[in-house]
């Protein structure tokens, strides 16, 4: 589980940098005088990033709630509970 929350810190920082390259992109295109689609079309992309990374966000923060309550694979619904001890 831990891995998996930290892969998607991991992502959202990649997504967060991305986000931030586009803004540097639309002020330069901002002073170049650049078509209105162009701008449009990174301001969109922006839009979509910041959507997705308040998602991951809210699923990391979900995932941690389960980590930190002491989540264990038989609660997920994929496998059975426990059955006290018994291997196969």
């Amino acid at each position: 589980m831990h891995d998996a929350i930290t892969d998607l810190y991991a992502y959202v920082l990649l997504l967060d940098g991305e986000w931030h390259r586009l803004g540097v992109r639309l002020e330069e295109l901002a002073g170049s005088g650049s078509t209105m689609a162009e701008c449009l079309t990174l301001e969109q992309s922006r839009a979509d990033i910041a959507e997705e990374v308040a998602a991951l966000r809210a699923t990391i923060a979900t995932l941690r709630a389960e980590a930190e309550d002491g989540f264990t694979p038989a609660e997920d619904g994929l496998r059975p509970a426990d059955d006290g001890g018994a291997r196969l």
